[in-house]
């Protein structure tokens, strides 16, 4: 298992929907993919196994490009 690390930038002004009500959108990532994400001056760094992490950033990926569409 190789551990990969990541960072996604996250636009501040969809931070809070990205992340959900307490995180709850980051906490379940996290637990679903086993991954670790801590979010710091508009980056997100994941960390984890190289596959799981992969997975994680496409989701983030795409819940930003999903916020991006809405406005």
């Amino acid at each position: 298992m190789a551990i990969m690390e990541t960072i996604v930038e996250i636009p501040v002004e969809h931070e809070r929907n990205i992340f959900g009500s307490f995180d709850a959108n980051i906490r379940k990532i996290e637990k679903t993919l086993n991954v670790t994400m801590i979010a710091r001056d508009g980056t997100l760094k994941l960390v984890g196994d190289a596959g799981n992490v992969k997975k994680a950033e496409d989701i983030v990926k795409k819940l930003i490009e999903h916020y991006n569409s809405n406005n």
